[in-house]
Formats: C-alpha cells, structure tokens, sequence
C-alpha cells in the first residue's frame, strides 16, 4: 500500500495551529496523507480558505490550507505535500496497533 498518499485512517496525532492573528489552537490530527488530514478540536474557528501553520506530535510546522469545515471539524490540504517518508513513520504506528 502506497502509505504516502493513502490516508492513515487508524492514527489520531496530537497537534497544535497558528494563524496570524490568533492565539495558538490544539487540535488532533487524523486522516493524514502527503496532500491533505483533517484536524478537529474545540473552537477551531477555521473557514474554507484560511491558511494555517500545523505542527503534529513533534514536528513541523507545515503550511496547510483549509479547503472545507464541518462541526468542529477541518479539512486542509498541506502545502507543499509531505514528504512520503514522513507519512510511512506515522503508517509504522498503525501497524504496530493492529
């Protein structure tokens, strides 16, 4: 399975965002994949079309865009991509779990 661009659906990273002009957010990643995850955490107060900077468990930060919300949810495409070996690390985890 190519882990870099098939989301790992079974992981859930502590991770934090910083906009420019906002106070710094905690939030859980998920979902992750080179191109894109999805963060979820209280009063996210994202929109489609804001930039954020995303750090997760102990790296980054990664340019990320927003490109959709939903409950508390959202959905952000990460630019540039990550690198697959970043992505094959955290895929090691899920196996390691099931």
């Amino acid at each position: 399975m190519d882990h870099g661009h098939a989301p790992l659906f079974g992981l859930e990273l502590p991770g934090a965002i910083h906009r420019r002009g906002h106070s710094d957010r905690q939030v859980f990643v998920s979902r992750l994949s080179a191109d894109e995850c999805r963060l979820s955490g209280e009063n996210l107060d994202l929109h489609a079309g804001d930039r954020v900077d995303l750090s997760f468990s102990t790296i980054g930060p990664f340019t990320a865009d927003v490109h959709s919300t939903e409950q508390g949810t959202a959905c952000v495409r990460l630019v540039p991509p990550l690198h697959p070996a970043i992505v094959q690390h955290f895929a090691a985890f899920v196996h390691l779990a099931e």
